[in-house]
């Protein structure tokens, strides 16, 4: 249980929760987490690199739809973000691998 008036602590706890079952290897698992974490309080300092985080996680798991989506979110609401820098040659082959 965690809670803070914070607005982007919540997501980092969250992001946070998908690195350990990471470190664990339950790649489902810390797939969800990367998720919900993207999804609190979207801001444009930390969104997209829960959404690479997440993509990474989908891939782990050969889900190319999901990971080419949060890949082509990155770089249609977070253009001005590193993540969205280094996602089109993930977009390509996140496509060739559907």
């Amino acid at each position: 249980k965690f809670s803070t008036k914070d607005k982007l602590l919540p997501g980092q706890a969250l992001c946070m929760i998908g690195d350990a079952y990471m470190e664990k290897n339950n790649i489902a698992k810390a797939a969800q987490y990367y998720h919900k974490a993207s999804k609190k309080n979207p801001n444009d300092l930390l969104t997209s690199l829960y959404l690479y985080r997440y993509a990474l996680a989908c891939e782990m798991q050969a889900n190319w739809k999901d990971a080419l989506w949060a890949y082509e979110k990155i770089q249609k609401d977070y253009p001005q973000s590193y993540e969205a820098s280094t996602v089109e040659k993930r977009i390509e082959y996140a496509k060739t691998r559907q």
